[in-house]
């Protein structure tokens, strides 16, 4: 099913509603477990509607939600700008350079924030539970919300395609 975003704080809440409705007429389960899967849905949809009005540069963006298998997938499209990244004092975009393999955007005392390439278009977040380790304090708040969509999702993909000038965001959560 898909959606449309019109880049406003205003906006965002009737949207995660309507969306987190259809989901919740998508899906069966226990309340609890269905409960708990709106919630990481809420998460999800909130941050890639914040981030969409801070950094695309654009109106209006589009959501898809559909269920593939075993799992939910919440899709956010724009053709705003390319997704760039803070890393050590520098702004990093797509297309990704070659030396970009895995890196780490953020730490903190909970946790780690990844990025892994998986070619120069596109790019995997996901992170570490950091509990008990010291560490050396790339404390970087910008990437707090990717965090929230990262421990939101089971997954968390990122892909600028050059040819059309999109963006997509996907977060992937398993039904079971």
């Amino acid at each position: 099913m898909e959606f449309t975003f019109d880049h406003n704080t205003a906006s965002i809440l009737p949207l995660v509603l309507k969306i987190t409705g259809y989901i919740k007429e998508q899906i069966g389960g226990e309340r609890k477990s269905r409960e708990q899967l709106l919630n990481k849905c809420k998460f999800i949809i909130t941050e890639f509607c914040t981030n969409a009005i801070k950094h695309s540069g654009q109106q209006q963006s589009n959501f898809t939600v559909y269920k593939n298998n075993s799992s939910l997938i919440i899709e956010r499209i724009d053709r705003g700008h390319p997704f760039s990244i803070l890393w050590n004092g520098n702004v990093l975009s797509f297309p990704l350079p070659d030396e970009v393999n895995t890196i780490t955007l953020m730490e903190d005392d909970i946790n780690r924030l990844r990025l892994k390439k998986i070619n120069t278009h596109a790019a995997r977040f996901y992170t570490e539970q950091t509990l008990g380790e010291t560490i050396n304090g790339q404390y970087i708040n910008e990437h707090f919300g990717l965090i929230i969509i990262c421990t939101s999702s089971d997954e968390f993909v990122y892909t600028h395609n050059p040819a059309n000038g999109s963006n997509m965001f996907t977060a992937t959560l398993k039904l079971v």
